[in-house]
């Protein structure tokens, strides 16, 4: 096994979302310039999923979306951006809320 290597992504399955990585996000460091990193969520449902993203440290990060809703089967990507002159530290915490919508229920205006 090559050390640089990636460790395989968890994911955490849930009843609504599959999320990935269930655990933990990795950014990349200062001098790299890369202070970015994904979650990516799966609907699992036969209905759309709104979802909320929150944080215990919203001065740190710029979560985008950080809400909205998507169609059963399709997945969605959220970017996690760590703020300049801000560290992760492994207190910080991210939760992902979510809720299925009723399939009648879209963004269109309602007749």
């Amino acid at each position: 096994k090559a050390k640089h290597s990636k460790k395989p992504l968890t994911m955490f399955k849930g009843s609504l979302l599959h999320i990935s990585p269930a655990d933990e996000l990795h950014f990349g460091s200062k001098e790299s310039g890369e202070r970015k990193c994904s979650i990516l969520l799966t609907n699992v449902t036969k209905n759309p999923v709104a979802f909320k993203v929150r944080t215990t440290a919203p001065e740190k990060y710029r979560v985008k979306p950080s809400n909205s809703s998507f169609e059963p089967g399709k997945s969605l990507d959220i970017v996690v951006s760590l703020h300049g002159g801000f560290n992760g530290s492994p207190q910080d915490r991210f939760l992902v809320m979510a809720a299925e919508m009723d399939a009648s229920s879209g963004a269109g205006p309602q007749d």
